[in-house]
């Protein structure tokens, strides 16, 4: 998780470096396509990761929970959302604004270290994840649903 290697010190002033955000089971809290620049972690609640796949349809990603994270695509880079997350219980994010987040990062270079760490190790696991997706993709489509047992 993005806060587990922070001590109670170092996880304080990451979260004074964001605002805590409400959102009611049902809410998005981002959607695909709109303009961002924000990063938020889960602290209580469950949220839903989806894709457009076509007219009408979505596709569940993910499933996140306390002390994930997500928009880091919007944070990093200045490009419009890739997927929407939704609140499937009421919830509580911590919302950090690029900008106003890079302050901490400069000012202490161990919360940095760490918080990229975190990021990275989080973004291979996706990457993984995703690699194996397109596996399964591309078989589907040579030899059909035989190799998506």
């Amino acid at each position: 998780m993005l806060l587990d290697d922070l001590t109670p010190e170092e996880r304080g002033l990451f979260e004074g470096a964001g605002v805590v955000r409400s959102f009611s089971s049902g809410d998005y809290v981002v959607k695909e396509g709109d303009q961002g620049d924000s990063l938020f972690v889960v602290v209580d609640g469950v949220l839903e990761v989806e894709k457009v796949v076509g007219p009408n349809r979505a596709k569940q990603l993910e499933q996140l929970g306390p002390g994930d994270f997500f928009g880091e695509m919007s944070f990093f880079h200045d490009m419009p959302r890739s997927a929407s997350v939704l609140a499937n219980s009421d919830c509580k994010v911590l919302e950090l604004v690029a900008e106003d987040f890079s302050k901490l990062m400069v000012e202490n270079a161990t919360v940095s270290a760490k918080f990229y760490k975190s990021i990275a190790e989080e973004l291979t696991r996706r990457l993984r994840t995703t690699n194996e997706e397109v596996k399964k993709a591309i078989l589907w489509a040579i030899d059909g649903w035989t190799y998506l047992t």
